[in-house]
């Protein structure tokens, strides 16, 4: 026989909480691995930006 009645409510209840908190913890990650993506891209940027300044400098 299974859960019945309150016990079956709190078990719910948990297992919720358990899905929420699961779902925080995978945006979470998500926008870390956006942010990290998003400094990689400006540090890329910012070498293409230098690479001309670089070479007209060694090349004067």
């Amino acid at each position: 026989m299974g859960l019945t009645g309150s016990a079956l409510r709190e078990w719910v209840d948990a297992e919720r909480v358990i899905e929420r908190d699961l779902r925080v913890q995978v945006r979470n990650e998500q926008r870390e691995r956006i942010e990290l993506e998003e400094r990689r891209l400006q540090a890329e940027q910012r070498v293409l930006q230098l690479k001309p300044k670089l070479q007209e400098q060694a090349t004067s």
